[in-house]
């Protein structure tokens, strides 16, 4: 496949989800099996693939990042902090991570040459667009007080990309943008849904950069709008993570097989050979039906 960053209008404006849809289509490949071809795509900038063995790959140094792309920067990675690290307690049918207790430590900035030839903003949202990509098990059974998921951002006004669940009802989970004094988030899934009971989900949320809207896919599913129209994001300096977000106020200990930072709007045939690839590899684990 060509570079993700030669996709039409790429160097001379925005690229919008349709933009990229198109241009997958016209660029599919066949993908190398060993790992999940969203690891493999040229805009994918960072991929956790907790289903690793021990000591390689993802868990060669802290937590590495293992995307391939044209996009990756190999030297990412987020700290293992307080998070403990690989489990394979559960049979799931490979490893993953599931604190032993609510952690708010697991996250990293790309504070480095690359951040700064994009003005701080390594993911460019307002001009290619942005998804992130996490498989995981809601690590509670009830309750309703914040939980983070995953997130990229720097806790500024209109500068939040944040995913946090259970608030305010058990199960719901919602997206961006939180600032210090003023929270605006969007429900992102259907009622109440995303509860431990209903299972594993490969949950995908897509932000567009041409008007802001924010798309939630799952398990196979197609792209859904949650939020119409409005402004993208514009990080001046980024951070990503899992378990919580850059406020400290929302940790968690949700159980994490894979994770991914995306620059653009993934294409949803991609995302849905990933969720095939993922469904081998985690081979054991029950997946949700009720999926967005």
């Amino acid at each position: 496949m060509s570079g993700f960053l030669d996709a039409p209008n790429a160097k001379s404006g925005v690229v919008n989800r349709v933009q990229t849809e198109q241009y997958y289509q016209q660029s599919y490949k066949i993908w190398d099996d060993f790992r999940g071809p969203l690891s493999q795509y040229d805009g994918t900038s960072l991929y956790l693939d907790f289903g690793d063995p021990a000591g390689v790959g993802t868990y060669r140094a802290g937590f590495s990042n293992v995307a391939s792309g044209a996009s990756a920067v190999s030297r990412w990675q987020l700290p293992i902090g307080s998070s403990g690290g690989r489990n394979t307690t559960i049979d799931y049918g490979a490893s993953y991570v599931k604190p032993s207790s609510e952690i708010e430590d697991t996250r990293s900035s790309p504070t480095n040459t690359e951040a700064a030839a994009w003005d701080g903003d390594f993911f460019q949202i307002r001009r290619f667009g942005m998804t992130q990509v996490v498989v995981w098990l809601n690590g509670y059974a009830s309750g309703t007080n914040s939980k983070g998921l995953i997130y990229y951002g720097n806790n500024t006004d209109g500068q939040t990309s944040y995913v946090r669940t259970n608030y305010g009802a058990y199960g719901r989970t919602q997206y961006s943008a939180d600032t210090d004094t003023t929270d605006n988030w969007a429900v992102m899934s259907n009622s109440d849904n995303h509860t431990q009971a209903a299972g594993m989900r490969f949950t995908c949320f897509g932000e567009d950069a041409s008007d802001g809207s924010v798309y939630i896919a799952e398990n196979g599913n197609d792209w859904v709008k949650k939020v119409s129209g409005g402004i993208a994001n514009r990080m001046e300096s980024g951070h990503f993570g899992l378990w919580g977000d850059g406020h400290n106020d929302n940790e968690s200990n949700h159980t994490i097989l894979m994770a991914a930072w995306v620059r653009g709007v993934a294409p949803i045939q991609l995302l849905k050979d990933e969720f095939k690839w993922v469904t081998r590899r985690w081979h054991k684990a029950t997946w949700a039906t009720n999926a967005e």
